[in-house]
C-alpha cells in the first residue's frame, strides 16, 4: 500500500469519488473553480484586523505566546568562493587541495527573504487545496512544539496567509487527543522550517498518528516544510505506511529538496565524484571527530551542507563546524539567546553612531526595548524575558508588543513607548517629537 501523494494536483485526482466519468469531471471543475475563487480573493491580501483576530485566537488556544511580529535575522552572510578558499587554506594540513565539495556551488545558503517566500508558497498551496474542497471539508488544526522551536516561529511568519482561512485550533503535538473527536477537524497540519533526517518531524507525527484511525472524518495529513530532504520524506511516509485510513491522504506541498552529501555526485552534473565524497568524509573526520561523534567518517555522507540566515542546523543534520566557518555562528531569532544579539547590535550602532540616529533616543530605548536598523528599515524589538507586553502607540492605534517580537516602524509612524516618549521615523532618520 502506498500512502504517498507527490503533490496536491496528483492527490486531487487520486481522491476523487469513483463514480462515472461525468461525475468525476464535474468534481474536478468544481474544485478548480473553488481554488480559482480563493486564489483571486487571497490576492488582495488579508487585513490587519483579520491577522489580529487570528493572533488573538492562537494565543487564547495556547499560553506560549505566538508572535504577531516574529523576530527575524538581523544580517545575511552569503557563502563566497573566497570564504571557501580561506577555510581550505586554514585547514591545509588536512585538506591538501581545493575540494569541489567545499565550494559555493556545493554548499547552500538560504537568505531569509528566499526562505520566507518558499514558506509562503507551501502555505498557499495547502490553502488552495483545502479551499477547493466543499465547505464542510475545510476545517484543520495546526500542530506545533513548544515556543523556542522553529515550527512555532515558522507558523508566526505565516499569519498573514493563514488569516485568509484560519485553523480551528493550534495544538501541541501531544494534544490531538483533545480535538480528534471534533467532526469539524478534517485535516491535521504539521509545519516546520526544514527537515533533514526527518526524525524530529516524524516524532511529532508519531505522537498524533495514534489518533488517526479514530478520525473517520479525516481528509488529509499535511506536511508543510519548504526545505525537505528525500530521507526525511521517506521516513515520515514509512511511519504512516501501516495506516490504512490514510491511503491517499498524506500531502506534501512542493518543497525545495535538500540533498545529502552522498547524493551530490548525482545532482552536480558530474562536477562532484563519489571519490570526492569519500575524501571529504575522511577530511571532516580528521578535523572534527574528536569533538563531535556525529562527524565521524561513516556519518558525514548522510549529512547536508546548508545554512539559513536564521540558523545553522546542528551536527545531526549538517557539518556544523564547516557551515559556521563559512557564515559565522547564528543565534535563531526564536531563541531567548537572541536578546544578546539585539544588545550587541545596539552596542554596535552606538559605537559607530550614524548622524541619522539621534543620541537622545538611541538604539537602546530601555532594558526591554531595542531599535534595530536592518537595511533601510527600522524595527522595534522586545526582549524575550519580559513578564508582560510593552505598550506602544503607533499611528492612531495602541499595540501591545509581546515579549520576543519585532515590529516594523513604517515611515511617518508616530511611535510612543511607555516611559520613553514619542518619535517618528521619516524613512531616513529618527525625529523626536
Amino acid at each position: 500500500m502506498s500512502v504517498l501523494s507527490n503533490n496536491y494536483n496528483y492527490s486531487l485526482t487520486r481522491n476523487l469519488p469513483q463514480h462515472s466519468e461525468e461525475a468525476s469531471a464535474a468534481t474536478v471543475i468544481q474544485r478548480a473553480f473553488r481554488r480559482w475563487k480563493f486564489t483571486k480573493e487571497a490576492a488582495n491580501g488579508t487585513t490587519p484586523e483579520q491577522i489580529g483576530q487570528l493572533h488573538l485566537q492562537m494565543n487564547s488556544w495556547s499560553e506560549q505566546g505566538f508572535a504577531r511580529y516574529p523576530r527575524v535575522p538581523l544580517v545575511s552572510r552569503s557563502i563566497t568562493t573566497g570564504k571557501c578558499e580561506e577555510f581550505i587554506s586554514t585547514n591545509s594540513e588536512v585538506i591538501s587541495s581545493a575540494s569541489p565539495i567545499i565550494s559555493s556551488e556545493a554548499v547552500s545558503h538560504v537568505t531569509f527573504d528566499a526562505f520566507k517566500q518558499k514558506l509562503g508558497d507551501v502555505v498557499d498551496e495547502f490553502l488552495q487545496h483545502v479551499m477547493s474542497l466543499p465547505e464542510g471539508d475545510r476545517g484543520y488544526v495546526l500542530v506545533v512544539d513548544e515556543r523556542e522551536k522553529s515550527n512555532s516561529w515558522a507558523l508566526s511568519l505565516c499569519l498573514d496567509k493563514l488569516a485568509a482561512h484560519p485553523p480551528l485550533n493550534v495544538i501541541f503535538k501531544e494534544d490531538l487527543s483533545k480535538v480528534y473527536q471534533n467532526q469539524k477537524v478534517k485535516h491535521v497540519v504539521f509545519i516546520d522550517d526544514a527537515s533533514y533526517s526527518g526524525s524530529q518531524l516524524k516524532g511529532s507525527i508519531d505522537e498524533c498518528s495514534l489518533h488517526f484511525p479514530m478520525m473517520p472524518q479525516l481528509k488529509g495529513v499535511h506536511v508543510l516544510v519548504p526545505f525537505l530532504s528525500a530521507v526525511a520524506k521517506e521516513k515520515i511516509l514509512d511511519s504512516l505506511q501501516s495506516e490504512e485510513s490514510l491511503e491517499g491522504k498524506v500531502f506534501f506541498p512542493n518543497s525545495i529538496p535538500i540533498h545529502a552529501i552522498q547524493d551530490l555526485p548525482e545532482v552536480s552534473g558530474g562536477k562532484i565524484k563519489h571519490s570526492d565524497v569519500s575524501n571529504f568524509a575522511d577530511q571532516i573526520d580528521a578535523l572534527y571527530k574528536g569533538s563531535d561523534v556525529h562527524l565521524a567518517k561513516d556519518r558525514v555522507p548522510k549529512l547536508h551542507l546548508i545554512a539559513f540566515d536564521h540558523k545553522v542546523p546542528d551536527s545531526l543534520s549538517v557539518v556544523t563546524p564547516l557551515m559556521e566557518s563559512l557564515v559565522g555562528k547564528i543565534v535563531p531569532p526564536y531563541k531567548q539567546e537572541f536578546d544578546e544579539v539585539l544588545d550587541d547590535h545596539s552596542k554596535h550602532l552606538e559605537a559607530g553612531l550614524r548622524v541619522d540616529l539621534l543620541p537622545e533616543i538611541g538604539p537602546q530605548l530601555s532594558q526591554s526595548v531595542v531599535l534595530v536598523s536592518k537595511e533601510d528599515k527600522l524595527y522595534l524589538a522586545t526582549k524575550t524575558y519580559l513578564d508582560e507586553a510593552v505598550g506602544i502607540t503607533r499611528g492612531s492605534g495602541n499595540l501591545n508588543v509581546l515579549p520576543g517580537e519585532m515590529i516594523p516602524i513604517m515611515p511617518n509612524d508616530v511611535v510612543e513607548v511607555e516611559g520613553i516618549g514619542q518619535f517618528k521615523f521619516d524613512g531616513n532618520k529618527i525625529v523626536l517629537i
